[in-house]
Protein backbone atom coordinates (compact mmCIF):
# COMPACT_ATOMS: atom_id res chain seq x y z
CA UNK A 1 0.00 0.00 0.00
CA UNK A 2 2.76 2.23 1.01
CA UNK A 3 4.79 1.04 -2.32
CA UNK A 4 1.96 1.94 -4.34
CA UNK A 5 1.60 5.59 -2.88
CA UNK A 6 5.35 6.17 -3.39
CA UNK A 7 5.12 5.04 -7.10
CA UNK A 8 1.68 7.14 -7.57
CA UNK A 9 4.06 10.01 -6.12
CA UNK A 10 6.66 9.29 -8.05
CA UNK A 11 5.08 9.00 -11.43
CA UNK A 12 2.66 12.30 -10.35
CA UNK A 13 6.34 13.62 -10.31
CA UNK A 14 7.73 12.18 -13.22
CA UNK A 15 5.07 14.12 -15.49
CA UNK A 16 5.36 17.19 -13.77
CA UNK A 17 8.78 16.97 -14.45
CA UNK A 18 8.32 15.98 -18.18
CA UNK A 19 5.97 18.56 -18.71
CA UNK A 20 8.53 21.05 -17.29
CA UNK A 21 11.09 19.88 -19.83
CA UNK A 22 8.83 20.64 -22.34
CA UNK A 23 8.62 23.96 -21.39
CA UNK A 24 11.84 24.53 -21.69
CA UNK A 25 12.52 22.79 -25.21
CA UNK A 26 10.05 25.19 -26.15
CA UNK A 27 11.35 27.89 -25.10
CA UNK A 28 14.96 26.41 -26.96
CA UNK A 29 12.91 25.93 -29.89
CA UNK A 30 12.13 29.64 -29.63
CA UNK A 31 15.72 30.44 -29.07
CA UNK A 32 16.18 28.56 -32.42
CA UNK A 33 14.06 30.70 -34.08
CA UNK A 34 15.46 34.17 -32.58
CA UNK A 35 19.28 32.54 -33.56
CA UNK A 36 17.93 31.66 -37.43
CA UNK A 37 16.10 35.33 -37.55
CA UNK A 38 19.56 37.07 -36.26
CA UNK A 39 21.53 34.89 -38.36
CA UNK A 40 18.70 36.47 -41.60
CA UNK A 41 19.28 40.05 -40.14
CA UNK A 42 23.26 40.08 -39.88
CA UNK A 43 23.51 39.00 -43.51
CA UNK A 44 21.27 41.50 -44.65
CA UNK A 45 24.26 43.82 -43.06
CA UNK A 46 22.84 44.82 -40.12
CA UNK A 47 24.09 48.16 -38.09
CA UNK A 48 25.71 47.41 -34.63
CA UNK A 49 23.15 48.65 -33.02
CA UNK A 50 20.45 45.75 -34.20
CA UNK A 51 23.16 43.64 -33.14
CA UNK A 52 24.09 45.17 -29.73
CA UNK A 53 20.06 44.91 -29.03
CA UNK A 54 19.72 41.42 -30.29
CA UNK A 55 22.70 40.03 -27.82
CA UNK A 56 20.92 41.89 -24.97
CA UNK A 57 17.55 40.50 -25.96
CA UNK A 58 19.02 37.29 -26.27
CA UNK A 59 21.33 37.28 -23.07
CA UNK A 60 18.33 37.82 -20.95
CA UNK A 61 16.57 35.01 -22.73
CA UNK A 62 19.07 32.54 -21.57
CA UNK A 63 19.75 33.11 -18.29
CA UNK A 64 16.31 33.13 -17.46
CA UNK A 65 16.05 29.81 -19.47
CA UNK A 66 19.30 29.15 -17.46
CA UNK A 67 17.67 29.98 -13.87
CA UNK A 68 14.68 27.71 -14.81
CA UNK A 69 16.79 25.25 -15.79
CA UNK A 70 18.65 25.18 -12.51
CA UNK A 71 15.99 25.58 -10.65
CA UNK A 72 14.10 22.60 -12.03
CA UNK A 73 17.52 20.29 -11.13
CA UNK A 74 17.70 21.83 -7.52
CA UNK A 75 13.78 20.77 -7.33
CA UNK A 76 14.48 17.66 -8.70
CA UNK A 77 17.42 16.38 -6.63
CA UNK A 78 15.50 17.56 -3.27
CA UNK A 79 12.69 15.62 -4.19
CA UNK A 80 15.26 12.44 -4.83
CA UNK A 81 16.32 12.52 -1.58
CA UNK A 82 12.68 12.45 -0.22
CA UNK A 83 12.43 9.87 -2.42
CA UNK A 84 15.56 8.02 -1.11
CA UNK A 85 14.27 8.89 2.79
CA UNK A 86 10.45 7.15 2.09
CA UNK A 87 12.14 3.96 0.30
CA UNK A 88 14.49 3.48 3.26
CA UNK A 89 11.63 3.67 5.54
CA UNK A 90 9.62 1.30 3.48
CA UNK A 91 12.45 -0.94 3.36
CA UNK A 92 12.28 -0.51 7.58
CA UNK A 93 8.48 -0.94 8.07
CA UNK A 94 9.15 -3.90 5.63
CA UNK A 95 11.44 -5.53 8.07
CA UNK A 96 9.03 -4.36 11.18
CA UNK A 97 6.08 -5.96 9.92
CA UNK A 98 8.14 -9.56 9.12
CA UNK A 99 9.75 -9.22 12.31
CA UNK A 100 6.23 -9.22 14.24
CA UNK A 101 4.87 -11.59 11.36
CA UNK A 102 7.30 -14.08 12.98
CA UNK A 103 7.13 -13.51 17.00
CA UNK A 104 3.28 -14.10 16.02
Amino acid sequence: MVEEKIFELLEKMYIDFSKKFEKIDERFEKIDDRFESIEKKLDQKADKQDIARLEFQLKADINALYDGYKLTYEKTCVIEKKVEILSEKVDKHELEIKARQKAV
